[in-house]
């Protein structure tokens, strides 16, 4: 159903490459299914591989789809979440965001946090290098970063020349990466709610 070719050096700045031939071939219904919603499967792909890649920073991606194989999504690889997030939602995304990096407890957390709320609703904690967002955490974070103070700052629009404007929406955006740092078989003190909430206000 999706097939395609390359020459093998156009695959030398990636370390896979994965082809699909037949796609559901023994699935009729699906596969007529999948036909008639190409559009909505393709975003719901590049979808999940957008929340992949920002759990996976210093990995390269590039996507082609559809009988005419056109690049849905192509990011090198980086160090820098904010890097990732400016190769997947824009530079004036990463702009609006500030740097976060600490240690408590035996784990390691960095990423990036908008420094007002934005039109975006980009909200992600990743734990240990999982690709599946931690749900309950990103409920701690939102809920941390939705007071009355921060929700009552505003962003300027670059290049508008408009200080303060306001978003049109009122979302944090948020993109944490947390990895334990503490020994193998060794126990992790969980933090009390009101000191995890005040290291993370902090």
């Amino acid at each position: 159903m999706f097939s395609c070719e390359y020459e093998a050096d156009t695959l030398s700045a990636y370390t896979t490459a994965v082809k699909v031939d037949d796609l559901f071939d023994a699935l009729p219904v699906r596969r007529r299914a999948m036909v008639e919603s190409t559009r909505r499967t393709l975003d719901a792909i590049k979808s999940r591989l957008q929340t992949c890649l920002l759990a996976y920073p210093d990995i390269a991606l590039h996507l082609v789809g559809g009988p005419s194989a056109a690049v849905l999504l192509s990011c090198a690889a980086t160090t820098s979440v904010n890097q990732r997030i400016s190769q997947l939602y824009g530079p004036h995304s990463a702009q609006a965001l500030d740097f976060v990096s600490l240690d408590y407890a035996g784990w390691s957390v960095h990423g990036s946090i908008s420094r007002a709320p934005t039109s975006k609703r980009v909200q992600n904690v990743f734990v240990d290098r999982l690709t599946e967002p931690d749900a309950e955490l990103v409920g701690v974070a939102r809920e941390v970063l939705s007071t009355s103070e921060y929700m009552a700052r505003t962003n300027t629009a670059p290049g508008s020349g408009v200080e303060n404007r306001p978003a049109r929406a009122r979302h944090p955006m948020f993109v944490l990466l947390v990895n334990s740092t503490h020994g193998a078989g060794q126990a992790v003190p969980a933090p009390d709610e009101a000191s995890a909430r005040s290291r993370l206000v902090t």
